[in-house]
């Protein structure tokens, strides 16, 4: 700012010793006067101002304004200043200098305006990301703050690239607004952008604040329809583990490459199509995607992490022409039901004591409606297995062939089902054997091609105190009603045995062999761990 002359004192001083300083004081009643003084301190001379504008008077010194006493030749040469700011009082000396000269001296009082110059505005808010040639734009900033609380205009302005090139700034109007409108070229030269904005106070400017350079697209970004529905629920079940993404895009200038993609939450993007547009025709869209494990997949690749249960998901699908221009993005919401294992019905149970093989009916079902492979098993050995149909009675047993041999102790039954994805449950029942007579026989008789007259039967048996063993064949096995004949003597002590039935019923004659053994009130198991023999 520029220095103001208020006033000059009536009468020129003279300087007569170049000991002599000046100093501005403050009289008590308020007159602002200039004193001169030796070097000793004593006061040599002053003189008042008078007739000076009111902001100068002592109650309008503050920090609007810096004063100063300027001392001149009266021939006009500039010997120096006293500078004051501010003061407030009486009698108060508010700066001096010296003066090495000897001469008559003019004293002027003058004042200069004290600015802060504005803060520099804030950040650029808007516009945002690629602009379009003939768009309608608003350019907005943050505010600035003014220390002596002036009222502040901002001074926009902006520059165009040509082909790269920086532009001369053009200004856009000045006014207190933190928002200006503005129409962009439709000059396909014209690529890029950028913005700068100051403050001014009514005294000073700001610094500049500078925006990022934006780019200019000259083409009509593509728009895209989403046929997929919204609000889809996936689970790994055959039928409803898959969504097909489908629409179509569409580019009124012709020859870009429009691409579409498509991305689930923020996992990896997929290109669903791409193609050249023709300015009128649409550009369509299709691909299934799978959910399985927990993720979508296109094909064998995941695209996501696993997705938590009970939340929405996003599916976003957008197109792209190549030329920076890009549709609006369409989203649909999903859920996913994690795989759940098969159910089997009953619970885990123990059957008690049993002295026959148990019987027990059961069903399977898969919540997905899976695929479901079976297994039974008995203490771990598989009984069978097979794929189940869901909700359907099936009875697990244990063959016979399997029964007899097990010990008489615990013993653990399970239902093991499995579906497609490997998801499994167990069903678990547990029994404990118990056994007061066994009764064996043979599954398939010996065919003889006569009736036979001897047989011998040696037992490797093992029949502790207190329980009995009976044995027992016949020559006609193959009658309704065979005619059993009490070997156990002759086969105990190892002996032939000759039959005394000599008649049969069916068409051939045949051997059959049967063991009873009662364990009565031995502690000690009944051991048969087979037998031999002969007969003709």
């Amino acid at each position: 700012m520029a220095w103001e002359r208020l006033g000059q004192l009536a009468s020129n001083v003279t300087i007569v010793t170049t000991t002599v300083r000046t100093a501005v004081n403050i009289s008590a009643s308020g007159n602002l006067s200039v004193g001169f003084y030796w070097s000793d301190g004593s006061q040599h001379s002053s003189a008042a101002f008078s007739g000076l504008p009111s902001r100068s008077n002592v109650s309008q010194y503050s920090d609007k304004y810096r004063y100063r006493v300027k001392v001149e030749r009266t021939t006009g040469a500039h010997l120096g200043y006293v500078e004051f700011n501010p003061f407030i009082g009486t009698d108060r000396e508010a700066g001096s200098a010296n003066f090495s000269v000897s001469t008559n001296v003019n004293v002027f009082l003058e004042a200069e305006i004290i600015n802060t110059a504005p803060t520099t505005p804030g950040s650029f808010t808007q516009p945002i990301g690629v602009l379009k040639g003939g768009a309608n734009i608003t350019v907005t900033w943050g505010a600035s703050t003014d220390a002596e609380g002036n009222l502040i205009t901002y001074y926009p302005e902006y520059r165009y690239y040509q082909n790269g090139v920086a532009q001369s700034w053009v200004s856009i109007a000045n006014n207190n607004s933190l928002t200006r409108a503005l129409t962009l070229t439709t000059d396909k030269t014209i690529d890029k952008i950028e913005f700068r904005v100051r403050a001014f106070d009514g005294t000073s400017y700001s610094s500049y604040r500078d925006s990022l350079v934006f780019t200019i697209g000259h083409n009509t970004i593509p728009t895209l329809t989403l046929n997929t529905a919204n609000n889809l629920t996936l689970s790994e079940a055959v039928g409803q583990n898959e969504i097909l993404v489908d629409g179509s895009a569409l580019d009124t200038e012709s020859n870009n490459t429009v691409t579409i993609k498509a991305q689930f939450n923020n996992g990896t993007i997929r290109n669903l199509n791409s193609a050249i547009s023709n300015g009128s025709m649409p550009i369509p869209f299709s691909k299934l995607f799978t959910y399985s494990d927990k993720k979508i997949f296109d094909g064998d690749t995941p695209l996501t992490v696993e997705l938590a249960e009970h939340v929405d998901h996003t599916l976003k699908v957008w197109a792209e022409d190549g030329q920076g221009g890009i549709s609006t993005v369409a989203e649909r919401k999903f859920r996913v039901i994690h795989n759940r294992p098969p159910v089997i019905s009953d619970n885990d149970r123990d059957l008690g004591t049993l002295m026959e093989s148990p019987s027990i009916p059961y069903q399977v079902n898969d919540l997905e409606g899976q695929a479901i492979t079976v297994t039974e098993k008995i203490n771990g050995q598989v009984i069978r297995t097979f794929e189940a149909t869901p909700n359907t009675d099936y009875t697990l047993e244990i063959p016979i062939e399997m029964w007899i041999p097990l010990q008489l102790q615990q013993h653990s039954l399970t239902i093991e089902a499995v579906d497609t994805i490997g998801a499994k449950s167990i069903r678990t029942f547990t029994f404990t054997r118990n056994e007061d007579t066994i009764l064996l026989e043979l599954k398939n008789p010996f065919v003889t091609d006569i009736a036979a007259s001897r047989i011998l039967v040696t037992p490797d048996v093992y029949v502790p105190i207190g329980s009995t063993i009976k044995i027992e064949a016949c020559n006609n096995a193959f009658d309704s009603e065979p005619t059993w004949e009490d070997i156990t003597g002759m086969a105990m002590n190892k002996r032939g045995y000759t039959f005394t039935n000599t008649e049969k019923t069916a068409e051939e004659w045949g051997i059959n062999i049967r063991f009873t053994l009662e364990k009565g009130t031995a502690s000690q198991q009944v051991r048969l761990e087979g037998f031999g023999g002969a007969f003709d």
